[in-house]
């Protein structure tokens, strides 16, 4: 069985690159994308090293011309549509609101939202006529379920994730198009904070995006899931409570 085509922006590295391994381990032939063109290619090499099906397209999250120029490449030399897409781009910008400018705003918002709304709408036409696929979004606990102080812009981008998720969900789902989220925790978290003792790694979240974009999720839409550990249950209350061992 051929496995659908899988797009992941963002992938030259950490949660993107994890994503891009495992879903080439799947099955999946993987297009990695990203504007950092050494680390891009290097995660594809090292894919293809592996016996494993992938190719580097550079694609900026940032521009429409980059986007549509990119999708222009991928379906010149693919005769499918993209089956499996995840919108993974994005960074983290901290910066106080005494501090925000408009400039700064719309560049963290440009990144983290907009990309995603350019990447989905590229992709839609031909997930539209094969009437199927499945779009995840990457959000983030910091505007999903709490705030961070000193990154505005970010925590309000990784907000409306969610409410593009929720509303794209409706819009596509008569086109057989699921449309998904993830909420990650960050991943340098104190392993003491976190009820399963442990701090995440970029395969957690990968894991969960590839169960997502599978047949097994095939009656899940709009839906934005939380991958911290826990974490965000007990936030706070065990900052200073003594580390206790498991029996």
């Amino acid at each position: 069985m051929t496995l659908p085509l899988a797009l992941i922006t963002g992938s030259a590295r950490g949660i993107g690159a994890a994503t891009a391994q495992v879903l080439a381990q799947r099955g999946h032939h993987v297009i990695v994308s990203d504007v950092a063109h050494e680390q891009g290619r290097a995660t594809t090499d090292s894919l293809r090293a592996q016996g494993l099906s992938a190719e580097y397209v550079e694609l900026d999250v940032r521009s429409t011309a980059s986007v549509n120029a990119a999708f222009a490449r991928i379906e010149a030399a693919h005769h499918e549509p993209i089956g499996v897409l995840v919108n993974n781009a994005g960074y983290v910008s901290p910066m106080p609101l005494e501090s925000l400018t408009d400039e700064s705003w719309d560049h963290v918002i440009n990144g983290n939202l907009s990309g995603m709304l350019r990447v989905t709408r590229a992709a839609l036409p031909r997930m539209k006529q094969a009437r199927s696929g499945s779009v995840v979004c990457l959000s983030s606990i910091a505007g999903h379920v709490i705030g961070w102080g000193g990154a505005l812009a970010y925590s309000s981008a990784k907000a409306g994730i969610v409410g593009f998720v929720r509303a794209l969900a409706v819009e596509l789902g008569p086109h057989g198009i699921r449309v998904n989220g993830i909420a990650p925790a960050g991943l340098h978290a104190n392993a003491r904070d976190v009820p399963l003792r442990r701090v995440g790694q970029p395969a957690d979240v990968a894991n969960v995006v590839a169960m997502l974009s599978s047949p097994d999720a095939s009656y899940v839409t709009g839906q934005v899931l939380v991958v911290d550990g826990g974490l965000t249950l007990q936030l706070g209350l065990m900052r200073d409570a003594p580390f206790e061992e498991s029996p």
